[in-house]
């Protein structure tokens, strides 16, 4: 996926339910259509009415999204996952959010 900004710059920018929850973060960082309706207490709905325009991997790919137990979306890089939490946006390994969402799907454009 197109990387607008690396996400390691926004780690600790300050989390807000209606300007800068988890699909915000996405769409600052990654190339990906720009949703005008995306809203934190729909967000399960939300990505699943998006997923036609991505392909689920079988291995994460640096930048690919990273789809937390279906209800959360973050971003993997460098086997870390990035993702804008109730505080504020951060950087955990793998293992710490397979603790927390122990389904976790990976996921790219299409071409």
């Amino acid at each position: 996926m197109k990387v607008i900004k690396n996400p390691d710059e926004l780690v600790g920018t300050p989390y807000n339910k209606d300007t800068f929850h988890c699909w915000h973060f996405i769409e600052t960082c990654l190339d990906v259509p720009k949703l005008d309706d995306i809203a934190i207490e729909t967000a399960q709905k939300d990505i699943d009415k998006n997923k036609p325009y991505y392909v689920e991997l079988k291995t994460p790919i640096d930048y690919c999204l990273a789809l937390l137990c279906g209800k959360h979306i973050g971003i993997y890089y460098n086997n870390m996952i990035y993702h804008a939490d109730r505080d504020m946006v951060k950087c955990e390994t793998m293992r710490a959010m397979q603790r927390k969402y122990p389904i976790i799907t990976f996921w790219d454009k299409e071409n």
